[in-house]
């Protein structure tokens, strides 16, 4: 009988150590995938904070400047244009690192 129980207590602990096992492995997989999902996001993110540099750039040098030139004249026209074409990018940066 004590041999008996020897076997079912190694038997217990070699499947409570399995079971470990396993659930170490599924929260290392849950863990990648958040990671894989976050880079995913990230990547969109980045790519849109791009785009949206390009459109506020070329709504300062290009829009506004020509929507204003008309309400100017002289150097206050010239000195508006140079300032609205040297405005520089946005610095956006993305939250998701």
């Amino acid at each position: 009988m004590a041999n008996l129980s020897k076997i079912e207590l190694t038997a217990n602990n070699n499947f409570i150590e399995l079971m470990k096992a396993q659930e170490r492995k599924m929260i290392n997989a849950l863990i990648q995938l958040q990671k894989s999902e976050l880079e995913e996001q990230s990547n969109l993110l980045a790519a849109w904070l791009a785009e949206q540099k390009a459109q506020m750039s070329d709504f300062a040098a290009v829009t506004l400047k020509g929507s204003l030139e008309g309400g100017f004249s002289g150097e206050a026209a010239t000195a508006a244009a140079d300032y609205l074409t040297s405005i520089p990018q946005a610095n956006l940066q993305n939250p998701i690192k």
